[in-house]
């Protein structure tokens, strides 16, 4: 008899599959034909790409690493009982996937009965194309991570005169740069007007300053507005994750071994699609445009679930939805399963289920809503229009020295402004890829645990 455990290469299923079953006779054969002859580290368990639904043992060394193997989940009760392996094969038994970075290294995890688990790639979050390259700085950024360091640095007392001298490296200052020189060029020709060519034009400045007092309060709720997007997005991913994690906890512990690859699969797809439905990409005609990018979602989806279900959920309008009800599926299975779950992890898990949905609802929300266009078009045209009269309300006071001070005035308020725009899109600047590392090394990590793999005291 053939263990009731298929060790899978590089392969998640799919839950996409049509069920079949062969006598296990059938299945032996090959290098290796007793698993338990077998050191699952050097011999992979492989199936054939005939549909004659015949497996052998190869070493690990020989396989394909570009090759998608079809899916195989074997039936531990049709197994023990009568001598069969039920085995669900994908109708693309064996397909090729494109010659793309990262490929060639995919990665998974056994559980115990070495049913693999598949992982989403670790990425670096340095080198996250999706990230708006011109709303971060290259240093302490909130797309990264901080830890007892950074916050050390960001609180030392030297960050007055380190802030001051580096200005240069400032993504605002940077952005703001064109306008303010716009200001300061234009109160230069007002100075040079009212020196040399004929009377002066001067305004009132009391009337001035009480516009800008309640040019003031719109800049500020603006701001406040767009602090309240990044926080309610950052809370929403902070709720993928959490949850994320819960799922995998509850899977490892209480769902059959049969599910627990699917269910595992699905929820790493479930972050990744999110990811790249709020953050897809942007198109510039420039290539050399760095704001230009394009979140490559399919490879890294392929990778969890294979081409065939990958497919189906990329061609979905809602991708996330799809995934969701992929994983109420799994959670299916778990409860009509021979040893069921209990109903409170049940009930626990479509918990989980809804807030996943609520919160990808909620990305979605403020990736395709922003602050009232009105809002911001109205607030940038009072801004401009306030700090091109500034230079004749300071002459009377100020004379030629008005230039220097409208280009600080326009540096404060232009900056201020241009922080709620650079905040006011969350999914642009938060740090998504370090999230989606946390689900992977999560499930890595949780499967190893189940299997007894994790070696605590190394």
């Amino acid at each position: 008899m053939v263990s009731p455990a298929c060790c899978w290469e590089q392969r998640a299923f799919s839950g996409l599959t049509a069920s079949t079953s062969r006598p296990a006779s059938q299945l032996q054969g090959g290098l290796c034909t007793s698993p338990r002859q077998c050191d699952r580290r050097r011999h992979v368990r492989v199936c054939r790409s005939d549909h004659s639904h015949q497996a052998f043992w190869q070493p690990r060394h020989k396989c394909r690493p570009r090759r998608v193997l079809q899916d195989c989940l074997i039936n531990t009760q049709d197994v023990l009982a009568n001598g069969t392996e039920s085995v669900s094969c994908a109708a693309d038994a064996v397909q090729d996937i494109p010659s793309v970075a990262g490929a060639e290294d995919w990665e998974y995890v056994e559980t115990p009965h070495g049913m693999p688990v598949p992982l989403m790639a670790l990425e670096d979050t340095d080198t996250d194309p999706s990230t708006n390259k011109v709303l971060t700085s290259s240093s302490h950024s909130i797309s990264s991570f901080f830890t007892a360091d950074d916050w050390e640095y960001h609180q030392s007392s030297a960050r007055y005169f380190r802030n001051l001298f580096n200005i240069s490296e400032s993504t605002v200052y940077r952005r703001i740069l064109a306008p303010c020189v716009i200001v300061t060029a234009f109160s230069a020709l007002v100075a040079f007007h009212n020196s040399f060519v004929c009377q002066p034009i001067a305004l009132a400045l009391g009337p001035h300053t009480l516009l800008g007092s309640a040019l003031s309060l719109l800049l500020v709720f603006r701001t406040n507005a767009s602090y309240g997007r990044l926080v309610e997005g950052r809370r929403m991913w902070g709720a993928v994750v959490r949850n994320a994690r819960e799922w995998v906890r509850l899977t490892t512990v209480y769902f059959p071994e049969q599910v627990q690859p699917e269910a595992l699969a699905f929820i790493q797809a479930f972050a990744i699609v999110l990811k790249g439905k709020v953050r897809p990409g942007r198109t510039r005609s420039d290539p050399n445009d760095r704001t230009a990018c394009r979140y490559d979602v399919e490879v890294k989806v392929r990778r969890v679930l294979g081409p065939k279900a990958a497919a189906y959920v990329l061609g979905a309008r809602n991708a996330p939805g799809v995934v969701a009800r992929a994983l109420s599926r799994s959670l299916i299975k778990a409860v009509r399963a021979p040893s069921p779950i209990p109903f409170w992890v049940a009930q626990r898990c479509e918990d989980i289920i809804t807030e996943l949905v609520n919160a990808a609802s909620g990305a979605d929300r403020l990736f395709q809503t922003p602050i009232p266009v009105s809002y911001t078009r109205h607030t940038s045209r009072s801004l401009m229009l306030w700090l091109l009269t500034l230079p004749f309300a300071l002459w009377p006071v100020m004379g030629a020295s008005l230039v220097p001070a409208c280009f600080f005035v326009a540096y404060v308020l232009i900056g201020i402004d241009e922080l709620g725009v650079q905040i006011e899109e969350p999914s642009a600047i938060l740090p998504l890829v370090p999230l989606l590392n946390k689900i992977r090394v999560e499930v890595q990590t949780a499967v190893r645990e189940h299997s007894g793999t994790l070696n605590y005291a190394a």
